[in-house]
């Protein structure tokens, strides 16, 4: 079997699209010959993780003679950039699965449409086919091959961890740390590979005994070392959770205010939009939340196993 993932990544774009599709080909790769269609920017960070590429910038016509050219026999796609239409011509040929977060690509025209969030079965789908298949909730969630298995490593750990993901657009961290300097706990502060020398310069100069982890390929170390994490409501929220850690969340765009929403109604406290902080009461929060107990937190944690990957895999037939 032939598979290409079509999507893209960068300093802009983040990296949560292509490290999606990163950690499905890594597990399909020993049942699939595996392509990565992507931008110029991010092509030599999936060739580092061992596949082959083929660069394109716009996901439009000039795609298809791509497409036509390798002969795939499945394509994955996952990108907010991704049209109804575009899909629907791909469909006439090949089969199709999407990856969608917030019914950002209605009305579906894949054959399989996959929504790995917690609030993905609250969504509302318009089809376009009778035939398409539904892949929703945390049960479908594709996790990083370092949290597929079973760790048993759930003891409690200390001090927090901050994260803004792989990049920084809004310079939150210098910010996140400021707020915290004098915060009497160990502080783990993640500086993502997107993040620009200059916040960099200005991170080191921060005091507060922070400690600055550059660039890590897996958090899940440092989130197994932290009781607490601090981080947006992206794939890392879910990482926290699988690790059965206090997660802390706020949100950085539109899309992520309903896994916030979702969270807080299992009890994690939520910051808000990243402009709506408030940065003066942050230390009290952070204090108030590390003192709770993990296991008021046992049935959200429950939801994540790991085994997304595997079922997904099992349902399209690889």
């Amino acid at each position: 079997m032939k598979v290409i993932f079509r999507t893209h990544g960068g300093k802009n774009l983040g990296l949560g699209h292509i490290s999606r599709c990163l950690s499905l080909a890594q597990a399909m790769k020993e049942k699939a010959e595996v392509l990565f269609i992507v931008n110029d920017e991010i092509s030599d960070y999936v060739i580092e993780r061992g596949f082959d590429v083929i660069t394109n910038e716009s996901f439009d016509i000039s795609d298809f003679q791509l497409f036509e050219d390798s002969s795939p026999d499945l394509i994955i796609l996952d990108s907010y950039d991704i049209t109804s239409d575009y899909v629907r011509l791909l469909r006439k040929r090949y089969i199709t699965i999407l990856f969608d977060d917030n019914a950002e690509h209605n009305p579906i025209t894949s054959h399989f449409l996959v929504n790995g969030n917690i609030h993905a079965k609250s969504l509302k789908y318009e089809e376009s086919f009778n035939d398409v298949v539904y892949l929703l909730g945390p049960e479908y969630l594709i996790m990083k091959p370092e949290y597929w298995e079973e760790t048993h490593s759930f003891s409690t750990g200390s001090g927090i961890m901050l994260t803004t993901g792989g990049a920084d657009f809004h310079l939150l961290m210098p910010r996140f740390m400021k707020a915290l300097k004098d915060l009497d706990l160990s502080k783990r502060v993640i500086i993502g590979p997107m993040y620009s020398e200059r916040e960099i310069e200005e991170i080191e100069k921060i005091d507060g005994d922070f400690e600055l982890i550059y660039h890590p390929k897996s958090l899940k170390r440092y989130i197994e070392n932290s009781k607490l994490v601090i981080t947006a409501c992206g794939s890392t929220v879910y990482e926290v959770l699988r690790l059965r850690r206090i997660p802390v969340v706020y949100t950085l765009a539109e899309n992520q205010k309903l896994i916030a929403r979702s969270l807080e109604g299992y009890g994690v406290k939520n910051l808000g939009d990243w402009r709506n902080i408030k940065w003066n009461e942050l230390i009290d929060i952070i204090r108030k939340e590390y003192i709770r107990d993990p296991t008021d937190f046992e049935e959200l944690f429950d939801l994540f196993d790991g085994r997304g990957v595997f079922r997904l895999m099992e349902s399209i037939g690889i």
